[in-house]
């Protein structure tokens, strides 16, 4: 999938999907499932005007969002926990 984006010269400038999602995971230095995660987030969102369901995509991306969100919450519980631990090994 592609799309172009008007840069400062204003010459439209084609992105591919996959070249965006790398560069993003990169630039946030996200690892992992998450990193699989925001990449199909970044797909849907990318070809939602070039398929025929718009709202497949909507919700594929969703999908993804939520999974992701979980992903976090688990994360800071699990860092929470870990924490927890640690001060009690002191």
């Amino acid at each position: 999938y592609r799309v172009y984006v008007t840069n400062s010269s204003n010459v439209d400038t084609p992105i591919e999907c996959s070249d965006l999602i790398k560069a993003l995971i990169e630039k946030n230095n996200i690892k992992g499932y998450k990193a699989f995660l925001y990449g199909n987030i970044i797909k849907y969102l990318f070809r939602i005007n070039s398929k025929e369901s718009m709202v497949k995509d909507a919700e594929k991306a969703k999908n993804y969002m939520d999974q992701l969100v979980d992903e976090i919450l688990y994360e800071d519980y699990r860092d929470k926990i870990i924490d927890k631990k640690d001060g009690y090994n002191e």
